[in-house]
């Protein structure tokens, strides 16, 4: 019997030693997928940000091409402009007119037709294109002689 227990407990001992073997053996083998499996993520990610600062260029490359405004920090601004007395052609000198425009920063922006100092003239706003088919209006003024003389933005009639 006591040989019996002796063999038992030897047998017993082995088996627990062949189990933490095993059992390490499996650990570092896990461990040595899991690493391997990091070591492939962090390369797909960095191929990943490339890629993506890539195309990123390539979208700005484009927007700069299709604006017809001004490219500006990644965003395209159109140009835009209205003068309130534009259909009142020939008498829009005779109408205190406004623009309002945006400006190239996206601001909104009025300006009123205004006399000159001596009241014989006027400063007419007005809106035109620019550069011609871009779609971009923009403002500029004319000045006008006013025979009968100019008050408040408009020639006298």
């Amino acid at each position: 019997m006591k040989n019996t227990f002796v063999k038992t407990a030897l047998i017993l001992g082995i088996l627990f030693v062949c189990v933490l073997i095993a059992g390490s053996g499996t650990y570092y083998w896990q461990r040595a997928i899991a690493q391997e499996n990091e070591a492939f993520l962090k390369h797909r990610i960095a191929d990943l940000e490339q890629n993506n600062s890539e195309l990123q260029h390539q979208i700005d490359e484009l927007g700069q091409q299709l604006c017809k405004g001004i490219w500006k920090d990644g965003a395209c601004t159109v140009l835009s402009c209205g003068d309130s007395d534009a259909n009142e052609k020939p008498d829009d000198i005779h109408i205190k007119g406004i623009v309002t425009f945006t400006n190239e920063d996206g601001a909104i922006t009025t300006i009123y037709d205004e006399c000159n100092g001596s009241k014989t003239q006027v400063n007419e706003g007005w809106c035109y294109e620019s550069p011609e088919g871009s779609g971009n209006y923009v403002p500029g003024s004319l000045v006008y002689d006013c025979p009968f003389g100019c008050f408040e933005g408009a020639c006298n009639k």
